[in-house]
């Protein structure tokens, strides 16, 4: 289950209503902690129109997952950065240009990586900084705390109007392989993230967003089974793998 808080299907869709649709179990968290979270908006509706999340990777670029964005026009996407609320504050700007991973498949999510290149540049403060990615050599072994931001929508109360966290820890790849089984094809782009028991996660509207390690962007949200279930970790995309895709995307 894709983890955008709108099924893409064109242009906005109905809202799933099947899973519970907010970071489960998390806290409300300042910007300032996350300066690198941003807010996926529709430009026609920014007070309501959030439905993913992203990370600033450089003045002009956000890095956000494959599947919040590969139906969509970029006249229909724009972001706010630099607030703890995705309905108002710090700084909107429009999308002039989206980049998908040229090998995303969006049957299983396999590569769900895409760059927003804005309209403007950033203005970088206490609460706009570009993100640390983690490098190619960069190993976080099972068990290591890392956590993953952003603000969902909530099922019967509306949006999580303020950014929220939760820490989850990096789960072993093939135990993660072994635990969806034939639910989802959990490929080498990927990594998992989440508690044997369930409980804490990412989930419904907080796709795109940032799985922070050791203060390095490790993943970004793609999908999962449900939210927070047993032994069905978070699926993320693992930006380790695309980090010189990312690079030379934004150099150009």
């Amino acid at each position: 289950m894709i983890r955008s808080a709108v099924l893409i299907i064109g242009a906005f869709a109905a809202l799933q209503t099947t899973v519970e649709s907010r970071i489960v179990n998390g806290k409300v968290v300042d910007i300032r902690d996350y300066p690198h979270q941003v807010a996926l908006l529709d430009p026609a509706d920014p007070e309501d129109g959030q439905f993913c999340g992203g990370s600033i990777v450089a003045e002009r670029w956000v890095l956000t997952a494959g599947h919040c964005v590969w139906s969509l026009l970029v006249s229909q996407v724009a972001i706010r950065a630099g607030s703890s609320y995705h309905a108002r504050g710090g700084q909107l700007i429009a999308v002039t240009r989206k980049v998908i991973h040229p090998n995303y498949n969006n049957v299983t999510f396999d590569r769900d990586y895409a760059l927003l290149n804005l309209a403007k540049s950033l203005t970088l403060n206490d609460n706009v900084a570009i993100a640390n990615l983690v490098g190619a050599d960069d190993f976080f072994q099972p068990g290591t705390v890392c956590t993953v931001s952003g603000w969902g929508m909530t099922l019967y109360n509306g949006p999580a109007h303020q950014l929220r966290a939760v820490d989850v820890p990096i789960a072993d790849h093939d135990r993660c392989r072994r635990n969806y089984d034939s639910k989802h094809v959990i490929t080498s782009f990927m990594l998992c993230a989440g508690y044997d028991a369930g409980g804490k996660d990412a989930c419904l509207g907080d796709s795109g967003g940032p799985l922070t390690c050791s203060g390095k962007v490790a993943g970004i949200v793609s999908v999962g089974w449900g939210c927070a279930a047993r032994d069905l970790y978070g699926i993320y995309a693992d930006v380790a793998q695309a980090r010189d895709w990312i690079q030379s995307q934004i150099n150009t």
